[in-house]
């Protein structure tokens, strides 16, 4: 770029000092390093209107450096302005025609105007597609949100059914142990049944021995009796045998062994009687416990009929429970598929939510990189375009010394030369407005 800017302001500066001579402006010399600056500041920046011409003269010296300066600061905004400008564009109020250099530069300008736009839009595509993206991010956020908590209702779905399922089995557990203790109440109950048989037995053998004992004591009363009689006639015959010592020794001897055993059918008598009354006591207690399990009978044969309806009503209850627990079991297989089914759904929109992150970081270097890329070319621009600006201006200044130093030659000269002077000077005007002298 910077030799073609030389060349660019050599061409332009040989043709304006073949112009100021009289000679024809080659046309295969064209510069076309000012073409898009001119251009944009065409565009850009609408030239301020010609003010009336004032009575008194001006020097084209000062005319020209003026309409330099004003174009040069016009064609910097507009180079280094990185923004195409939308307006229409302008043309010179003056309504002269632009010079071929002016051209040369438009042209030179405009494929770093078309790579530019070619950036911008780029830039602008990159954003889209970026803004695309976070609008995709955002769209799998709230979906990854309800799909949250669409698996928490379910989660907590399951969990009330565990918890219901866990009751149902807690439940069965314990009718079941209850049932189990009942009918082992019941055997227990049925293998007391021949005990109180066994009593019935005892209560017989006891009747049995009741009524040996009063056979017994009636035989000892007889006996008592028949002692006592037996007394009567010995003391009888004591009073009989009163004279008779030796017999009424022996019969003193009969009296005490008699009195011996007549004491001891007393303490037998008195211990059987002890016994009969012990005897009486156990039968009344055993009638007393025989009508009290008769009691018990009966309480236990209604509490059987209650416990068999209670059987009946839990088996009915336990079919419908297993019913319950199949209705659950089917529940709980389609919350599992379910379950399954957003697992994978959250899986998919996990893989798609990582893609598009990996893309939208992949997006963001790019837009980094182009960012970058296209802010140094654009300084390198500005700054290779005010480089050809500065040797611009000096070679438009060294020609501006020559034109001032040829003006005063021909000054001097013929007013023939200065009337050919005038009449070649005005398209040296019309280039020297687009160039400020130093």
């Amino acid at each position: 770029m910077g030799s073609g800017t030389e060349t660019g302001t050599d061409t332009l500066g040989d043709r304006i000092v073949r112009r100021s001579r009289g000679q024809p402006a080659d046309s295969s010399t064209t510069d076309t390093s000012v073409e898009p600056h001119t251009d944009r500041q065409r565009r850009s920046v609408p030239m301020k209107p010609q003010r009336k011409p004032s009575s008194r003269v001006v020097s084209p010296a000062r005319h020209t450096e003026a309409r330099a300066q004003r174009i040069l600061a016009q064609l910097k905004d507009a180079a280094t302005s990185p923004v195409q400008p939308t307006g229409p564009s302008h043309e010179s109020p003056t309504g002269v025609k632009r010079s071929p250099a002016y051209n040369a530069m438009v042209r030179q300008l405009r494929p770093m105007k078309q790579r530019v736009g070619y950036l911008q839009q780029q830039v602008l595509t990159l954003r889209e597609s970026r803004a695309t993206a976070l609008k995709s991010v955002d769209e799998l956020k709230e979906a990854n949100t309800q799909l949250q908590t669409d698996l928490n209702h379910a989660n907590q779905r399951l969990r009330v059914s565990k918890q219901s399922i866990q009751k149902l089995t807690n439940d069965l557990d314990k009718l079941q142990q209850e049932k189990k203790e009942m009918e082992n109440k019941l055997t227990q109950k049925m293998d007391n049944f021949p005990e109180t048989g066994r009593a019935e037995h005892d209560f017989k053998v006891l009747e049995s021995r009741l009524k040996s004992c009063s056979t017994e004591l009636s035989r000892q009363n007889n006996v008592v009796r028949q002692l006592k009689q037996e007394n009567e006639q010995l003391t009888d015959q004591m009073k009989l045998l009163q004279d008779k010592t030796s017999m009424y020794e022996q019969l003193t001897d009969q009296m005490k062994l008699l009195q011996d055993k007549v004491s001891r059918a007393e303490r037998d008598s008195s211990q059987k009687r002890s016994l009969l009354e012990d005897q009486r006591s156990r039968v009344k207690q055993a009638l007393e416990t025989a009508k009290a399990d008769a009691d018990s009978l009966e309480q236990l044969e209604t509490r059987t009929k209650l416990l068999q309806d209670a059987n009946d009503k839990q088996k009915i209850q336990i079919d419908s429970y297993k019913k319950r627990l199949g209705a659950v079991t089917r529940e709980k297989r389609d919350y599992e598929e379910r379950f399954l089914k957003l697992t994978a759904d959250i899986e998919k929109k996990n893989k798609l939510l990582l893609e598009s992150q990996s893309r939208r970081q992949e997006a963001e270097t790019s837009l980094v990189t182009m960012e970058t890329l296209a802010t140094q070319q654009m300084k390198s621009l500005a700054r290779e375009s005010e480089d050809a600006l500065e040797t611009a201006k000096d070679k438009l200044r060294e020609i501006h010394e020559i034109l001032q130093a040829y003006q005063r030659f021909v000054r001097v000269c013929d007013p023939t030369i200065v009337y050919m002077y005038t009449r070649y000077c005005r398209p040296t005007n019309t280039l020297s407005a687009y160039v400020t002298p130093p």
